[in-house]
């Protein structure tokens, strides 16, 4: 589920062609048979307003990045709070990036 609650399987699908063809072509074998689709929808927090889903995605991924076995395990077991329930960091990247861009518009004024 994304954070408006929604499942995009096609896109789930559309992403593990696009993988698998890339490790077919680097490695020079297939991983998934093509028919077998291996996703599952994770339970993720909402966000409160639907300007937010950029900040979200950035912090799905970076959490996931951070531990990929762990958020699959979890995900696995039916512990997917464990890793995604914090929306916490989620403010802090948006007052992060909001610096960011006003730091980049202030130094583009100076030009």
């Amino acid at each position: 589920m994304d954070s408006l609650g929604l499942a995009h399987f096609h896109v789930c699908a559309c992403l593990q062609d696009l993988l698998s063809n890339i490790a077919a072509a680097k490695q020079r074998r297939l991983y998934f048979q093509p028919r077998k689709r291996l996703y599952k929808a994770l339970r993720v927090p909402m966000q409160m307003n639907a300007i937010d889903c950029g900040l979200f995605l950035i912090h799905y991924a970076q959490v996931f990045m951070a531990d990929p076995a762990g958020c699959i395990a979890a995900s696995i077991h039916g512990r997917d709070e464990e890793f995604f329930c914090d929306e916490a960091p989620i403010a802090h990247l948006r007052e992060e990036l909001q610096r960011k861009v006003r730091s980049l518009h202030a130094a583009e004024a100076l030009v």
